[in-house]
């Protein structure tokens, strides 16, 4: 669901820059803080994709312990996907 997210955005992505440069009339100035703009929301989306890589991970991880491990070190099955996003996110 999240990655649904992420290829929205995207798309959301693509159509403010082509209008935003078409509202500036192809000035310089205007269109460089569209393009500034842009790059910060694509270097966001970059860092989710890579956040939902590591949540994955981190849930194949914590899934494969057995009960018995994962009771040792204080978890249970319930607190798996909660700390899996919390180690992807740091």
């Amino acid at each position: 669901m999240h990655l649904l997210h992420c290829w929205t955005a995207a798309f959301s992505l693509y159509q403010r820059t082509s209008k935003a440069y078409s509202e500036t009339d192809g000035e310089p100035e205007s269109f460089g803080i569209a393009k500034l703009e842009s790059m910060m929301i694509f270097t966001r989306l970059i860092g989710a994709l890579r956040a939902e890589r590591r949540y994955h991970a981190r849930l194949k991880e914590l899934y494969r312990l057995s009960d018995r491990e994962l009771a040792a070190s204080g978890l249970s099955r319930s607190d798996i996907p909660r700390i899996a996003w919390e180690s992807a996110r740091a």
